[in-house]
């Protein structure tokens, strides 16, 4: 990683760890929240739409399956958003690997 790289995420660490205490809101603060987690979808929609030219329809899919055991956990179970995180993740990539494998094996077209 070159010097640029660095001062830049040096800069927008430094960022983000000011901008909360400058708001205060917690109103504005999960406003941001939901930009960087939308953001971070839309870069990963990006690369494989943009550059790869691939439509994904599992995007969506497994980001709702992440966000609704999330909200389960953390509503019904009583769980905290720290351990609730880890096992949506957990879900979603156990699903993703388990559709995977035979989603691999496919040949020819197909859109599903």
């Amino acid at each position: 990683m070159g010097k640029k790289n660095w001062l830049a995420l040096l800069l927008f660490a430094i960022v983000v760890a000011v901008v909360p205490r400058i708001l205060g809101d917690s109103y504005y603060i999960s406003v941001l929240v939901f930009v960087g987690i939308y953001s971070i979808v839309t870069i990963g929609l990006s690369l494989l739409m943009g550059y790869a030219g691939q439509i994904s329809l599992g995007h969506a899919a497994f980001f709702g399956i992440g966000a609704y055991t999330s909200g389960l956990l953390t509503t019904r179970c009583a769980l905290s958003g720290w351990v609730a995180l880890p096992a949506a993740i957990a879900l979603a990539g156990l699903l993703a690997f388990l559709m995977g494998g035979p989603t691999l094996r496919l040949t020819g077209h197909y859109l599903a």
